[in-house]
This record gives structure tokens, sequence and C-alpha cells, in this order.
């Protein structure tokens, strides 16, 4: 993550081979002051549940102390069946979060589940 100082607001999508070195994510080896002090809403788009993608949500969630809103959408391009979706729903919402006033908005592909809010 190149240094920001005033990031605010952060938008992220799934792991590709492009952004993710061939699906791994490696987390950096400080936290930026960013994350720590700055950072209020995420949203991260096109989640499939890979391992990468739940490192960086994971790193995310534990190191962003001022996070109130966390916005995750499923890759509309690859369906996920119900079941995954409800299990990437349930194992995002069980990470720790470094902030107690932040809520996970999860829009998911399925008509009853569309939206769930922890």
């Amino acid at each position: 993550m190149p240094r920001v100082p005033a990031l605010f607001s952060l938008q992220g999508h799934g792991c590709n081979f492009s952004t993710f070195s061939f699906g791994r994510w490696n987390k950096p080896q400080s936290v930026p002051t960013c994350m720590l002090t700055n950072l209020k809403t995420m949203e991260f788009k096109r989640a499939r549940g890979y391992e990468c993608e739940m490192k960086f949500l994971k790193y995310i969630l534990g190191n962003s102390k001022a996070l109130k809103m966390l916005r995750i959408t499923c890759d509309a391009t690859r369906y996920l069946l119900r079941k995954e979706e409800e299990w990437l729903c349930a194992v995002i919402f069980m990470l720790p979060k470094a902030s107690k006033n932040c809520q996970i908005r999860f829009l998911g592909s399925w008509p009853r589940s569309t939206a769930r809010l922890c």
C-alpha cells in the first residue's frame, strides 16, 4: 500500500494474478499510519473467498482502528453457490476487528441474502 497519510476511504477488489502476485498476498512489514488512525470506509468488490482475499480482509479489519464501514460485494461473474456465499459471510463476520464501531455490510448474489449487516 503506497504512503497516503490522509487516506479516509479505500476501494479494492478480489484476488487476481496482476494485483496479488499469483494469488498470494503478503502483509506489509509495518502497518501504515493511515490505517491506524484515518481509514473510515472500505469497499471490497468481487470477493470469492480465496485465501489471499481472506488474509487481506483480516489484515484490514485487524489493524484499522478508525474503520466504521466495510462493504463486501461477491463476484457476480463467478456465481458462488448459496452455501459458499453464506460460509464467506460467516467467516468475514468472525474476523477480529480493531475498531469497536466497525460495521460489515455483505452484499451477496442471492436474492434472499442480498444484504447482511454485522
